[in-house]
């Protein structure tokens, strides 16, 4: 959707990798915040399902950061003069 507002896909896949880092930034914490006693309406409480939450958010966050970088690197490969052999 961002691809075809936009037509650039590096951008919008750079808005997308953010929203994702950010999400997953955010389940973290709550994990971090469970494990510590608190408890969240749809997640419950307890230290095992913090630490799930946890490393569900470190996954996704992760997912998101990656997904940019390859398409960054493969840009720029792409876009890469060759400077032709003698």
């Amino acid at each position: 959707m961002l691809w075809g507002l936009s037509g650039n896909l590096l951008a919008a896949t750079c808005y997308a990798s953010g929203a994702g880092q950010f999400l997953g930034a955010m389940l973290a914490a709550g994990g971090v915040l469970m494990k510590l006693g608190l408890r969240m309406p749809v997640f419950g409480e307890g230290i095992t399902n913090g630490l799930w939450l946890v490393l569900i958010g470190a996954l996704l966050a992760h997912a998101a950061r990656e997904s940019y970088r390859r398409l960054a690197e493969g840009d720029a490969i792409e876009s890469a003069k060759i400077a032709p052999s003698s």
